[in-house]
């Protein structure tokens, strides 16, 4: 999508999973088949000790298909895999739910931290996004706010109450702002038939090497019952100041495990209210969704964040936290 504002970069769209390899239907449901009562965010491991090494394009389509399977199959069974926790969830569905990932194996040092591979730290349900900090990067933030004003049709002044936020890079330029927000400025001119109110917020959610990230929550009204919300995490390269996506910066093969992993915590009844239809969403939300933060202990941390399927929960998100080794990322 093009910028209105030549110097703010233009999102790139999201890479579909179908470009990668086509999610083939489930088999037909088992009867009767065993559940768990207990939630499982590690993806299945499977062993194979005397199959010949596998090419990454082969990795991308078999890890594809059966996380496809998966996604459908996976929703089917819920409901009665994890009924323990099932009644606390529907009485307080924007309740903090946080999954803490434990290992016999997880990293006790920063050293061992940087080697151990890519690991799920957390999964929140039902929260914001993780506010973080901007680093010592230099990136600069900035506020427009402002009032728009039209006549209408019946001769009163239709108004448009603007507020967006914006980041600038120690260079001066624009980082980043929401291109909805920008866009909607235009579209009152052209569009509005009652007054409008649109309020893009950024708050930082990271920073590591060259990559800055932002939390961007947009509340728009331009008619109807209430405002329309969304919440999402951008992560911007200060370098070519554009926005990234996930799988530009991880291999194919770690992108479908932190996939694998997601999509375990979206087939819980915390993360009913989460779950994606197909997997072109859960690819679209995760490549375009996610921030990337050095921490205080020299650990690099990746977040992805899944929005509500539920509009009343307005910007409350699913929040999935991994350490990552610094060398998975490739740029």
């Amino acid at each position: 999508m093009a910028s209105i504002n030549p110097s703010i970069p233009s999102i790139p769209a999201a890479r579909p999973l179908s470009q990668l390899s086509p999610v083939k239907p489930p088999p037909p449901p088992v009867e009767n088949a065993p559940v768990s009562d207990t939630v499982n965010l590690q993806p299945p491991q499977q062993k194979d000790p005397v199959s010949p090494p596998r090419s990454e394009a082969w990795l991308k389509k078999a890890a594809f298909a059966g996380l496809g399977l998966g996604l459908l199959a996976g929703g089917a069974i819920m409901g009665g895999a994890f009924s323990p926790a099932l009644s606390a969830s529907q009485s307080q569905p924007q309740a903090h739910v946080q999954i803490k990932q434990a290992s016999k194996n997880a990293p006790s040092s920063m050293l061992q931290e940087q080697t151990q591979p890519i690991h799920l730290k957390t999964a929140r349900f039902g929260v914001t996004p993780t506010v973080r900090s901007y680093g010592d990067v230099g990136v600069r933030p900035e506020t427009d706010q402002r009032q728009e004003a039209k006549p209408g049709l019946d001769g009163e002044t239709l108004t448009h109450d603007i507020r967006i936020d914006r980041i600038h890079g120690a260079d001066g330029h624009v980082l980043y702002s929401s291109d909805e927000a920008e866009l909607g400025t235009l579209d009152f001119h052209d569009q509005a038939d009652m007054s409008w109110r649109t309020v893009s917020v950024l708050k930082p959610a990271g920073q590591a090497g060259n990559f800055v990230s932002v939390s961007e929550t947009t509340t728009r009204f331009s008619g109807g019952a209430s405002d329309a919300t969304e919440t999402r995490l951008r992560t911007v390269d200060m370098t070519t100041h554009n926005v990234v996506n996930l799988s530009e910066l991880l291999s194919g093969e770690d992108y479908q495990k932190i996939a694998a992993q997601v999509q375990a915590g979206l087939n819980s009844v915390q993360g009913s209210r989460y779950q994606v239809s197909d997997m072109e969403t859960l690819d679209s939300h995760m490549n375009n969704g996610f921030a990337l933060n050095q921490e205080k202990d020299g650990s690099l941390t990746l977040t992805v964040a899944i929005p509500s399927n539920v509009e009343s929960d307005g910007a409350r998100v699913a929040e999935f936290t991994f350490v990552i080794p610094a060398s998975a990322l490739q740029r």
